[in-house]
């Protein structure tokens, strides 16, 4: 796949100051502004500006070189979509929710592999005689990299074909008419989309190395500040990822995930349209009402007066 990745996105809210204590604590490392948030691996991946409701303002997504922008640049002509062409990047705007889509030519996200001691499992014991290294970390564990985020669209057909046809995005799965999973990676989605009266940003995942790590972030980003939880631990069924949300003061929920599926070759993954009791997770907690929006509806009336 040429594309390759969710490299970054910016995140507009109503208090951008309330944000930097949340986000470091989450393990990102912020810049002298404390408005641009890196994590170990992808970079500067977060950027905070001041907006009048919580949204997502822009996303940007990696390429490999010309020939993928040439591509986009084909099909949104031939589609009569209006882009912006910065030579090295192109932005273009999905109709239906208005997110600004940037497909820009960089360097992959190159992640160094885990190493880590072996789990006793029930009849297999490769770890004698010795505790685990997870009990002696002495940093908090960061993340390694931004992986998806999820947003509502009023019409999700409509904004997955934009992705799938304009962009090159590829269908990995879906609850038809609810949930649609795309991705712009191997990763099995980047983009998480819900049927919604409107465009609002639900959550941003970062990737943690396993299900240790994510717990030692947890508990740091939790010490002292319980109502930061959201949802989790648990284990998606679509994707297959290990999950814990939290929510940060603006009201986005953010998610920590590891052991997501891996797509390297489209021809060997079959993307299914599943039941609605597939669509969130196979074990964890029951899903709080704390984990729906309940501003929907006022960031419409907010948008619609602006």
């Amino acid at each position: 796949m040429a594309l390759h990745g969710m490299h970054g996105i910016t995140l507009g809210v109503t208090d951008v100051a309330a944000m930097t204590p949340f986000y470091e604590d989450f393990g990102l490392e912020a810049d002298e502004s404390g408005t641009t948030f890196s994590s170990t691996h992808g970079g500067a991946q977060l950027s905070i500006v001041e907006r009048k409701w919580r949204q997502i303002v822009d996303t940007t997504l990696g390429c490999d070189d010309d020939d993928d922008l040439d591509r986009i640049r084909h099909a949104a002509t031939a589609a009569g979509h209006d882009y912006v062409d910065l030579g090295n990047a192109i932005e273009i705007v999905e109709p239906v929710t208005g997110l600004l889509i940037r497909v820009k030519i960089m360097p992959r996200v190159e992640l160094d592999p885990v190493e880590q001691t072996p789990m006793n499992q029930a009849g297999y014991s490769p770890r004698l005689n010795a505790r685990p290294d997870t009990l002696f970390v002495e940093a908090t564990p960061r993340p390694r990299k931004l992986g998806h985020i999820a947003m509502s669209s009023p019409d999700i057909e409509a904004t997955g074909k934009f992705l799938g046809d304009i962009i090159g995005a590829k269908l990995s799965d879906r609850v038809p008419g609810n949930l649609a999973f795309w991705r712009t990676s191997t990763d099995h989605h980047n983009f998480a989309l819900a049927q919604a009266p409107g465009a609002v940003i639900h959550h941003l995942a970062w990737q943690m190395d396993d299900m240790d790590a994510i717990g030692h972030a947890a508990r740091n980003l939790l010490t002292d500040n319980l109502e930061r939880h959201a949802w989790g631990l648990g284990r998606h069924f679509l994707g297959s990822n290990l999950f814990w949300y939290f929510k940060d003061p603006a009201g986005n929920f953010v998610e920590y995930f590891s052991d997501i599926d891996q797509i390297v070759n489209d021809a060997e993954w079959m993307a299914r349209d599943w039941e609605p009791d597939k669509a969130l997770y196979i074990w964890g907690p029951p899903t709080p009402d704390a984990l729906r929006p309940t501003d929907i509806g006022e960031i419409i009336e907010t948008m619609m007066a602006n």
